[in-house]
């Protein structure tokens, strides 16, 4: 077997290039991923052209989530197996180029099964660029000892592109037909799409790694390994355990527009303030986190977690509901940041694009597994009702708490 080549110094990013690069990657991961700019006009469409209900609309987004929830395998593909002799540059402009390649067919698309097509096509480019990303991510804050500082980055990025994502898809989905806005969102976004592809061209200079090919047995034994790790299987569990809960997103989405009579262009701002409050999150926790231990921050996250969804009870009108969305936008991304963070120091050296989009496909598993079952819950089990399905969410959410003991501490909480 080749012995793995070892990046020339000269060939390694500087800190500065990483953070630009991480700026350009996860601000387009922002504005195209599941909760981009075609979201809401997705929605839109689901629920006014193709009649769908909150459980069968539920069932459509846990469809172009699957990628997302197979991410190991771009992290093992990354990993082992160097593209044009690069094992990130080269799946990073594949990634976001077949994601503009979709996003150029969409716009040009009527048909509902051709749409579909499209967004999971889009899903799988980005969960690709997510992962390979992810690799990029754990290596930088391994060799330069700011995991947490580029995990915040990471979401202030996206958080920031996320906000003008959610304000944009409301405007296409409140002035344009279902189909249009969301055609238009298509072509929008392929120019983003386009940009970071020169970004990762010229910040992600790579040492040759032809020569780093593993055979399948040995890329097999690593993965097995990784399995057979105890600290890695209980971080997991936990991960799962704490992301999971009966979703409130898409049952909100029909009370809201059936029940409340908010307009399109609202819900987008009421997404957008959620971004807003995501991005105060970010900061937020950096702060925190920098000063507390890593079991005190997720009892944070769990308690503002169970704050936000019982505050759900409150969005009765525009003003209470903006402040309810600011709020669930703060404890969303504590909890997200502190378990990419996590994720990122259980990580070993040689397979982090594998082990990072292992531990993030667990989340993104929950959060596939929280919506469809709060939508069936809405429609099934609670008859349309929200306020049943508000207790179910923070009950689960607060669940987790008692599992916090499970995770392994730091080296730098054990001198505290």
């Amino acid at each position: 077997m080749a012995e793995m080549v070892e990046p020339q110094a000269s060939k390694i990013p500087s800190a500065r290039s990483v953070v630009f690069l991480f700026a350009g990657l996860f601000a387009v991961e922002g504005l195209c991923a599941l909760t981009g700019l075609q979201r809401l006009p997705f929605d839109h469409y689901g629920k006014d052209v193709a009649h769908w209900s909150a459980t069968h609309l539920a069932s459509m987004h846990a469809l172009l989530a699957l990628p997302w929830a197979v991410k190991p395998i771009y992290g093992a593909l990354s990993d082992n197996v160097p593209l044009f002799g690069s094992r990130r540059r080269s799946y990073l402009v594949i990634a976001n180029a077949l994601a503009a390649v979709a996003c150029l067919t969409l716009w040009l698309t009527f048909s509902q099964l051709s749409v579909m097509a499209c967004l999971c096509v889009l899903s799988i480019g980005m969960a690709l660029s997510s992962a390979v990303a992810g690799g990029v991510l754990v290596e930088s804050g391994q060799r330069y000892g700011n995991s947490n500082q580029l995990v915040t980055q990471q979401w202030l990025w996206y958080g920031v592109a996320n906000l003008t994502a959610r304000l944009g898809g409301g405007a296409l989905a409140g002035h344009l037909a279902p189909a249009a806005a969301l055609q238009t969102a298509a072509l929008i976004l392929v120019v983003p799409l386009l940009g970071v592809i020169l970004l990762v061209w010229t910040l992600t200079p790579e040492a040759p790694h032809a020569a780093a090919r593993k055979d399948l047995r040995t890329i097999l034994h690593e993965m097995s390994a990784l399995i057979r790790s105890r600290e890695l299987l209980l971080v997991a569990a936990f991960l799962f355990c704490f992301a999971y809960n009966p979703g409130l997103h898409t049952p909100l989405y029909f009370h809201m527009t059936n029940e409340l009579g908010f307009s399109q262009d609202f819900i987008g701002t009421l997404q957008a303030t959620g971004a807003a409050g995501a991005i105060v999150g970010v900061l937020i926790c950096r702060w925190l986190a920098k000063r507390l231990r890593m079991r005190t921050m997720f009892y944070i996250c769990v308690g503002l977690g169970v704050a936000s969804a019982l505050a759900t009870f409150a969005l009765v009108d525009h003003t209470l509901a903006l402040i309810v969305y600011f709020v669930t936008g703060i404890s969303g991304v504590f909890s997200l940041v502190m378990a990419a963070t996590l994720a990122a120091e259980v990580c070993p050296g040689g397979q982090e694009g594998l082990c990072f989009a292992a531990m993030m496909s667990i989340e993104n598993l929950a959060s596939i597994a929280s919506d469809a079952s709060g939508s069936f819950m809405f429609d099934a089990v609670f008859h349309r009702h929200l306020g049943p399905l508000i207790v179910a969410s923070a009950v689960f959410t607060a669940f987790a708490a008692f599992l916090i003991w499970l995770l392994p501490e730091r080296e730098r909480d054990r001198k505290a």
